[in-house]
């Protein structure tokens, strides 16, 4: 399997008494297991239910203006908390070609590659998410 370029790692945390290292060492360990290089590394220290976090609204903007092929995250709650913003991250994920990948829901890659069955899970996850 391909993974587009560049390769984006978002990493957040809610607070600065939590640790992103967890995350860092999962997405290498998915990036060596893939033989692919991340090729930026976003960390952000700030609430998933917050929607103006800036190491995110500049993910995003990467994701819309096409200038990036794969966004990794540890898993999707790192991206949003908040099931509208999730819903549209990755349907302008998918909008744009950009391939989003989500380690701990590892079996989820190839659903989200599928138009039929991608709205399904996006729907679904966002709504776990939230609660």
């Amino acid at each position: 399997m391909t993974y587009p370029r560049p390769i984006v790692a978002y990493l957040r945390v809610s607070t600065e008494k939590q640790d992103l290292e967890s995350q860092r060492l999962m997405i290498e360990t998915w990036a060596k297991s893939k033989s692919v290089t991340v090729d930026e590394w976003l960390y952000e220290i700030e609430s998933g239910r917050e929607d103006e976090r800036p190491k995110f609204q500049e993910l995003w903007q990467k994701v819309r203006e096409k200038r990036v092929g794969t966004v990794v995250v540890a898993e999707l709650s790192r991206l949003s908390r908040r099931m509208r913003t999730l819903v549209d991250f990755l349907y302008d994920s998918f909008d744009n070609g950009v391939l989003v990948v989500s380690i701990r829901e590892g079996w989820l890659e190839e659903a989200l590659r599928n138009e039929i069955t991608r709205p399904i899970v996006i729907a679904m996850f966002s709504t776990l998410y939230e609660l």
